[in-house]
Parts: C-alpha cells; sequence; structure tokens
C-alpha cells in the first residue's frame, strides 16, 4: 500500500515538474520531467494541468518541438524495422489520440509559432473510417495524400478497422504547427473535411505495379491549387488527375529500376 502511495505521489510531483517548468521556462526542469512521463495516461494528465493555466514561457516552445520531433523519428524508425507497435517510453500521442481536442489546446501552447513558405490549399490525413463517419478528426495532416494513404495502411497493419483517406480544403485557420513536413491542426477549425476514399485490402503484389501501388497516386498534393481545382470540377474521381497519376507513376518506376540489383 505505501508503494502504491510512493508512486502516486512520485507521479504527481513529475506532472508539476512538467508544469512548472513550462510556465517558468526552466528547460532542464521540462526536459527531465518530460523524460520521466512513461506511465499511461501521464502526458494526458501533464496537458489537462498545462490547459487549465494556459500559459506556457515561449523558452520553453521550441524544446518541446525538438523533443517531440525526435521521439517521432524514433517511433517511425522501430516501425520500420517490422516491430508491431511504439516503443514502450512513446506515450504523448497514445495519451492523447483519444483526446484530439485536449492535444490541440495543449499544442497551442506548447509549439513555436511558424509561417510557412507557401500555405497548403488542402491537407490530407489516414485515420479510421468509423472516425471520420463520427466527425471525429486528429491533429496530424498532411499535403502528400499518398502519404496519408501510407499512414493509413500502416494502421491498418495493427488492426482490422476499416480505414480511410479524408482532404480538409482551405485549413489555415485550424493551423497549429508543423514537425518535419507534417501539419499540426485544430480539428474543430476545419471546416471542409470530406472522404477522399475508403481503402480495399491492399495486396503485396500492388507495390510492385506503379499503377496499382497507391489508390492516392493520382491525388493533387496539397499545394497544387491548380491540380485540386481539375480535380474538383471534374467531381473529385477516385483515381484523381491524369497527369498527377502518370507523373506519380513513373516516379514509382524510377525508384523500382535503382532499386533492382545490377546484372554482373
Amino acid at each position: 500500500m505505501n508503494a502504491s502511495v510512493d508512486e502516486t505521489f512520485r507521479r504527481q510531483l513529475l506532472v508539476m515538474d512538467f508544469l512548472t517548468g513550462a510556465i517558468s521556462g526552466g528547460e532542464a526542469r521540462f526536459n527531465a520531467a518530460f523524460a520521466a512521463l512513461k506511465w499511461a495516461g501521464a502526458f494526458r494528465e501533464a496537458f489537462e494541468k498545462l490547459v487549465s493555466v494556459g500559459a506556457a514561457h515561449p523558452r520553453i516552445r521550441p524544446v518541446f518541438r525538438e523533443r517531440w520531433r525526435r521521439m517521432k523519428a524514433e517511433s517511425y524508425a522501430r516501425l520500420e524495422t517490422g516491430a508491431k507497435a511504439p516503443p514502450p517510453d512513446w506515450h504523448l500521442e497514445r495519451d492523447l489520440c483519444d483526446h484530439p481536442h485536449l492535444l490541440a489546446d495543449g499544442l497551442k501552447l506548447l509549439m513555436p509559432t511558424f509561417e510557412p513558405r507557401q500555405w497548403p490549399f488542402a491537407l490530407y490525413r489516414g485515420q479510421r473510417l468509423a472516425d471520420h463517419q463520427a466527425g471525429s478528426h486528429g491533429v496530424w495532416w498532411a499535403p502528400c495524400p499518398v502519404y496519408a494513404e501510407m499512414f493509413a495502411r500502416m494502421l491498418s497493419r495493427l488492426g482490422g478497422e476499416a480505414r480511410a483517406v479524408v482532404v480538409a480544403f482551405d485549413p489555415h485557420a485550424a493551423f497549429i504547427g508543423e514537425i518535419d513536413g507534417e501539419y499540426l491542426v485544430d480539428p474543430r477549425l476545419l471546416e471542409d473535411v470530406q472522404l477522399v476514399a475508403a481503402l480495399p485490402l491492399q495486396s503485396g503484389d500492388d507495390l510492385h505495379d506503379p499503377e496499382r501501388a497507391f489508390l492516392m497516386q493520382g491525388q493533387p498534393d496539397g499545394f497544387d491549387g491548380a491540380g485540386l481545382l481539375e480535380w474538383l470540377d471534374s467531381g473529385r474521381p477516385i483515381e484523381g488527375v491524369e497527369r498527377v497519376r502518370d507523373a506519380r507513376a513513373a516516379r514509382v518506376r524510377g525508384l523500382l529500376l535503382r532499386s533492382e540489383p545490377v546484372a554482373t
């Protein structure tokens, strides 16, 4: 019983260290607390405290962004080795994946302000089909539709739920920040989220066929305003825009050719 009480007290202290470091700008204290928030629900508790206060020191913003960026990179690197799940200490997004509004509110306090050189006209996201049908969308989005499809299919390998790619047009008002080409948004401020495609099961052979590798191959990039208008004017066909599809297929062929062993 005493051990349980001691552990509860220790966790409360770590959450308070996270909060105090964030508010005061104490980088060492913030970093130490961030690294120690390793129990399930830790970041949810920390974000709830921070959002209730409603303030963070500007000095903490780049510190938070870099720690989160590094943790995401390490998590993706582990998945690329064939691992079935993130590492045990990867809790931030798992704690908050079912609390997108809390995540967005916390990120508005912790992420540095960022003005991109060019605003995307649209952003794509891979997620559960049921969540989209319920009007629920997460914080992470990307201008590349193929990347969104890759993410959705990666999730499909981790569970049997139906997946989908959705698109949000004119997302500027929802924008929070950016990490490595992915955009963070407040999903409550996205006014026009539409289903692009529900994803069918993918055959392993499809990845070696440039014409079938990705369903999103013909979808215009979020920065391609002319392509997006062409796609919308043609009735948003699932195959996308012909010139985009052909260009992506050519790139896939080039990648496959470069990856093939050279005969000697």
